[in-house]
């Protein structure tokens, strides 16, 4: 029928779907250091919360002064261990968040280059049909002006 139809932008969006995989890549690894992180949370602040309950005697009973301020000690440490994890997941969970924002941008041209796509893709059909209904008519007139000089 004619020419095939040939997108310019093509090389642009074949290196966006490209950008795309990256992006889903970065985001997986960024949600699993995520979850890494929330899993160290956890754990310290469950052991945090272990520690304070049992670093208070429920008894009035002797105590070892040493050992209590040990275990203050270690309790003190173990929340500054804590605040850190806390401050990591944080960190992680705003590198999720830019590799979301990455992965939705890079969505978001592939979307508009597809739609330019479809749009100069039908142009193009549509300017074929032209074309071909141009040379139906060309060829219509020359039959019959075939025909009409014949006939004389």
């Amino acid at each position: 029928m004619g020419r095939p139809f040939d997108y310019p932008l093509e090389p642009r969006l074949e290196q966006l779907r490209w950008q795309k995989q990256r992006c889903l890549d970065a985001l997986a690894r960024t949600q699993q250091v995520a979850s890494a992180r929330k899993d160290e949370w956890d754990a310290l602040d469950s052991q945090c919360e272990e520690l304070a309950r049992n670093a208070l005697p429920a008894s009035a009973a002797r105590v070892d002064i040493a050992a209590r301020a040990g275990a203050l000690a270690y309790l003190t440490q173990l929340a500054a261990r804590r605040a850190e994890a806390r401050s990591a997941l944080q960190q992680a969970k705003e590198q999720v968040d830019r590799a979301k924002d990455d992965l939705s941008s890079c969505l978001m041209a592939i979307d508009q280059l597809d739609n330019d796509r479809a749009l100069a893709s039908q142009d193009h059909r549509r300017e074929q049909e032209r074309v071909a209904a141009r040379e139906a008519d060309r060829d219509w007139a020359a039959t019959r002006h075939v025909r009409g000089s014949r006939g004389s």
